[in-house]
């Protein structure tokens, strides 16, 4: 058997500056904040991959045996911090990334004028969080710093799941949740002082899907991510289109898309008395 060339770690990276392998080495010097790295992992791993170097990880939970099912991390990181863990891999892949990826063990609900101050010097947030609450805080987070976010919500059993993209111009996820018509929750959101008690009948208890199923939405929230961030620049990426929302079915959505491995793209209006981004009278949701 020959013996395996090694490279050493400091030409790791110097092979994605070759212009067939990835065309936008060297254009994305921006910050992104992802909260949620569950799923939230492979996001982070196609962003490091497409150029992105700067990474805020933020996770308050362990990687556990069940999760190595749906994980980008591997048996090795059992027991660590799931922000940590997913910046360990991150780094084995791109040493070059070392000292500007960084992991916060947070809930960011206890932690929030740190988790402000992150997201303010942040160029677009991520969230890949598994409750509604946690999207509306983090929503309202930045709305408050004019900060460019991307939700990704898987549906049961993998059928499908959706990405809803805010610009500060634009709708933000507020607006989204009454476009849903969730007024009820909204109301019960803005009404909870300590947001973190506020539950919701659809929070995930348990992820549902297998790990292909969310392979999907975390490529096209990737791909929507590197979309704004090269908003204000030429490049040669092609664009995934203008519209906020983008649903994804994998087997097929009943009511929604029929037919499996199929995306529906939608562009959600301002809400003009959205609780969070309303030019009307704002609510104060106890930021």
């Amino acid at each position: 058997m020959k013996n395996k060339q090694k490279i050493p770690k400091e030409d790791v990276y110097e092979a994605s500056k070759n212009p067939r392998t990835n065309t936008l080495y060297g254009q994305i010097d921006k910050t992104v904040t992802i909260i949620g790295l569950g799923g939230g992992g492979e996001i982070a791993l196609h962003l490091a991959r497409s150029g992105v170097r700067r990474l805020n990880l933020i996770d308050f939970d362990t990687l556990e045996v069940g999760n190595l099912v749906r994980h980008a991390c591997g048996s090795k990181y059992i027991g660590q911090n799931k922000a940590e863990a997913v910046r360990d891999l991150l780094v084995e892949h791109n040493p070059v990334c070392k000292g500007s990826i960084l992991a916060y063990n947070w809930d960011i609900f206890k932690h929030r004028e740190e988790f402000q101050s992150i997201v303010s010097t942040s160029d677009a947030v991520i969230i890949a969080t598994d409750t509604d609450s946690s999207r509306l805080f983090i929503n309202d987070v930045c709305v408050e710093t004019n900060t460019p976010a991307v939700f990704v919500t898987m549906f049961p059993k993998g059928v499908g799941g959706q990405i809803f993209s805010y610009l500060p111009w634009a709708a933000c996820y507020g607006c989204f949740a009454h476009h849903e018509g969730r007024q009820g929750f909204i109301q019960k959101y803005v009404d909870t002082l300590e947001k973190i008690d506020c539950a919701s009948d659809r929070d995930v208890r348990s992820m549902p899907g297998l790990g292909i199923d969310q392979s999907f939405l975390a490529a096209i929230a990737a791909r929507k991510t590197l979309d704004i961030l090269l908003l204000d620049q030429e490049h040669l990426l092609p664009s995934l289109g203008n519209e906020n929302r983008i649903v994804w079915s994998t087997s097929g959505i009943p009511r929604v898309i029929s037919k499996p491995l199929t995306s529906a793209s939608e562009d959600v209006p301002k809400h003009e008395e959205c609780y969070s981004c309303g030019n009307s009278q704002k609510i104060q949701t106890n930021l």
